[in-house]
């Protein structure tokens, strides 16, 4: 079976699999599917849980194959979205030495397919919403997220990081931004500002040899839109 074809079949069965759950709180389904809902990580053990419970075939393989990623979504009452989807942190200095082929981003587009569990807050509650099996088109891969991994690559093998500081000692940089590609993002992942990575070039503007952890991100949009479709 081709794999959209695949995962239009998937997306299927999962639909008829959220439908049964769709107007339970998920306060109800930790409960029910016995998952410790003060856990970190508990709304994707809901769902891994659920799933081992499925009757679909196609659902199980979820479970059992390497090349799935689990995402969580959570709507506000008003379907919104407020944040973008991060991904791993990368090293400055591993960047570097990649090239686009072989890069730790492409793989991570180019070898899974991602899995939204998308959840919607009404009222105090959460429910789920949907499942949607996503996965990213060549198109976008090959050419917008390419042009963002090329430009944070061309960032720091120059050391043009900092752009400006301004007055209140914020720190602005030439990495690429989300109006500027509509797909994807470079942005912080640090805990704080001393939460650094070391830079193969010190900074231009500053002459930092370190700077604090980044990350590329899904465009809040971007998300959006792939969630709301059919």
């Amino acid at each position: 079976m081709a794999q959209m074809d695949y995962i239009v079949k998937l997306n299927h069965d999962i639909d008829v699999f959220v439908e049964e759950y769709r107007d339970c709180a998920v306060t109800r389904l930790y409960d029910e599917f016995d998952v410790n809902e003060g856990a970190k990580n508990r709304l994707n053990a809901l769902i891994k849980r659920m799933i081992t419970y499925s009757n679909s075939l196609y659902l199980k393989q979820i479970e059992n194959k390497d090349d799935f990623c689990l995402k969580t979504i959570k709507l506000d009452k008003y379907g919104r979205l407020k944040e973008s989807m991060s991904f791993p942190v990368f090293k400055y200095c591993d960047i570097v030495k990649e090239d686009w082929e072989h890069s730790s981003l492409r793989q991570i587009f180019a070898d899974n397919i991602f899995v939204f569990a998308i959840f919607k807050n009404e009222g105090k509650e959460l429910y789920l919403n949907r499942i949607k099996v996503w996965k990213m088109p060549e198109i976008v891969l090959e050419n917008s997220v390419r042009d963002a991994w090329s430009r944070m690559k061309e960032c720091v093998t120059t050391g043009k990081i900092v752009k400006y500081i301004d007055d209140h000692g914020r720190y602005f940089t030439y990495f690429p931004s989300s109006t500027e590609n509509q797909y994807v993002h470079v942005r912080p992942h640090a805990q704080n500002r001393n939460d650094t990575l070391p830079l193969p070039v010190p900074d231009k503007l500053t002459g930092l040899i370190a700077y604090p952890k980044h990350s590329f991100w899904l465009n809040r949009s971007y998300v959006l839109k792939i969630i709301s479709e059919d």
